[in-house]
């Protein structure tokens, strides 16, 4: 038996179903979908049992071309080299199940979500990656969604009406007690160097709310002509007003790619867009495409697409609705979750000498 086959029977046997394949269709993409030549020699022993999560710094290229026209074609391959660096175990004495990792801004922390072992709760945990130290932060009753402050100091999650107050709690790295935000039916959120929280709802536009709570004031609006079904939680640019966010199209595959303003209440379409972007001060967008994490660069002042796509990694977890297990940082530090669920590391890809 191939290494892809049984990791695909090890998918279809998951016991938790965000991780579980969803049906024969999305078995059959993974199939088909092109392999690295390391992949190819299996997962190996010190593979096995462990979360894929890649942390990686983005490089950026030197083709140039106007407008999006992202293509799977145009990417040179896999940019990528170093040695792992970092090893986040998914099964420990105190936590199994990792997943949904989200870096902070400055990079030094991941928040992710997980069991603890032997309970049924999910938890969110924050590994420091300067120290190694992962902390137990919160029991929830259902997914977090974790969403750092600017200053990567403070960790959000989203708080279901079913675990009581519904919307927002904020929990200080530094002990401090935690602060609620009440919220109606939040599914995601982002949080604006400029002080404000910008929150999505499972099936409608943004709506902006300050980061010590108020009433929300909605922020975009669906365009139903164009097949809208959601809009996903924005990246904000360096000057914490303008804002990236993608509006996802169903059936797909693209979805759109909206710029905004804080201060104006705006928003122009950019252009069609595979998945949630990640702005960088690189001046790259993060983003995945058919299983691979890629990169893009950015002109913020023209918010236009000035370069070709890049490869950073493969293999990356995707929910199929426009988003998936992937963040990157202000500097440009990259970290994703595996679709076979075998390792987390950090590498450094090589950086163009052009």
């Amino acid at each position: 038996m191939s290494p892809r086959v049984r990791e695909l029977l090890d998918r279809c046997l998951e016991k938790d179903p965000r991780r579980r394949l969803r049906d024969i269709g999305e078995a059959r993409v993974r199939l088909e979908q092109p392999r690295e030549p390391a992949d190819e020699a299996g997962p190996g022993p010190a593979r096995r049992g462990r979360l894929a999560v890649a942390f990686v710094l983005g490089a950026r290229g030197g083709a140039v071309g106007a407008g999006l026209g992202l293509s799977t074609d145009a990417s040179p391959g896999v940019e990528r080299g170093g040695d792992v660096v970092l090893d986040i175990p998914a099964e420990t004495e105190d936590y199994e199940r990792l997943g949904s990792p989200v870096i902070s801004p400055h990079g030094r922390y991941v928040a992710f979500e997980a069991a603890p072992r032997g309970e049924e709760v999910r938890t969110l945990w924050v590994r420091d990656l300067a120290t190694g130290e992962t902390r137990r932060m919160l029991d929830v009753a259902d997914t977090t969604r974790p969403f750092w402050s600017p200053d990567g100091e403070t960790v959000g999650i989203i708080v279901p009406s079913s675990a009581g107050e519904a919307g927002l709690e904020l929990l200080p790295l530094n002990g401090d007690v935690s602060r609620k935000v009440a919220f109606e039916d939040a599914h995601s959120a982002s949080w604006s160097p400029s002080g404000s929280i910008v929150v999505s709802r499972p099936e409608g536009g943004l709506w902006v709310i300050p980061e010590s709570g108020g009433v929300p004031e909605q922020l975009t609006e669906l365009d139903p002509e164009h097949g809208e079904a959601q809009h996903i939680p924005p990246t904000f640019l360096p000057d914490g007003d303008r804002f990236l966010f993608l509006a996802v199209v169903l059936p797909g595959p693209r979805s759109r790619l909206y710029a905004g303003s804080l201060s104006e209440r705006s928003v122009t379409f950019v252009g069609e867009f595979p998945s949630r972007p990640w702005y960088t001060e690189r001046g790259e967008l993060v983003y995945a495409e058919q299983g691979r994490v890629r990169s893009v660069d950015f002109d913020p002042l023209a918010m236009q697409i000035v370069g070709s796509p890049r490869t950073i990694g493969g293999d990356v977890f995707e929910n199929g609705a426009g988003s998936g297990a992937y963040s990157a940082s202000r500097g440009g530090d990259v970290v994703f979750q595996s679709y076979s669920l075998s390792l987390i590391h950090i590498s450094e890809p090589t950086r163009p000498t052009t």
